[in-house]
This record gives C-alpha cells, sequence and structure tokens, in this order.
C-alpha cells in the first residue's frame, strides 16, 4: 500500500470536487477506496476486479489525465492498467457479479473495511 500511498492525487481530488460538486470529505474517502482498489490490482495482477460506480467515476476522471494515468500506471503496475468497458456486456452477466463480488470479499479482507463505506447504495459497473 505504500507504492499506492505515494501517488499524488490532489489535482485528480480538486478536479472531483469541481466537476461532480462532490464535497471534499466524499471525495477524500473515494481516493482511500481507489488507493486500496489500485493496490489489489497490484497484488492480483491476473484476477479481475469490478470497481463500483463511483470508483469506476474515479478512475475515469484519473484515465483522461492521461500523462499522469500512464506515469501511475508504469510506476504502481510496470504497465498501463486497461479499462476494459464491456465486461458483463458480452458473454455472462453473472462473470460480472462475481468479479465484484470477489472485489468486496477481497477489499475487505485486505482493508477491513467495506468498499462500499458511507457511499449508498452500491453495484458493480460493466468494466475491469
Amino acid at each position: 500500500m505504500s507504492l499506492v500511498n505515494s501517488v499524488n492525487f490532489d489535482k485528480l481530488n480538486a478536479k472531483l470536487v469541481d466537476h461532480y460538486g462532490w464535497s471534499k470529505e466524499e471525495v477524500s474517502h473515494l481516493c482511500s477506496l481507489y488507493k486500496g482498489w489500485l493496490a489489489l490490482q497490484i497484488c492480483y495482477p491476473d484476477v479481475d476486479f469490478a470497481p463500483n460506480e463511483k470508483l469506476d467515476e474515479y478512475w475515469h476522471m484519473h484515465i483522461l489525465d492521461t500523462r499522469a494515468y500512464t506515469q501511475d500506471c508504469l510506476f504502481l503496475f510496470g504497465e498501463y492498467l486497461h479499462h476494459y468497458p464491456y465486461f458483463g456486456l458480452e458473454g455472462d452477466a453473472d462473470d460480472l457479479e462475481r468479479a465484484f463480488e470477489r472485489t468486496r470479499k477481497f477489499y475487505a479482507h485486505h482493508f477491513g473495511e467495506s468498499l462500499i463505506g458511507d457511499l449508498g447504495p452500491c453495484k458493480p459497473v460493466k468494466c475491469k
């Protein structure tokens, strides 16, 4: 987790507050969840993890800063972490549900808290 914590998300967080009108507290909490989600990607590179809607929005905004996202991916993973937006659309929708449940379980196991937290209702997004 220390590797992920060394990435600076301050500009991204400010953009999310400005773009979505989310509170700084909500964005800070979401940033913490995103860092955990990235850490899972590092620990389990061959496992499909499905983000929830808010994490996916955070990820999208990160990707839009193409230079920073590419640099962060190379630093964290040694390669670009691709966003596959068709997960659950091509084939068995149960795969998406299983990946999301796996994500929730792994997150709770490693970080001792719910991936959902106080973000309200949560469902998987059709991407990985």
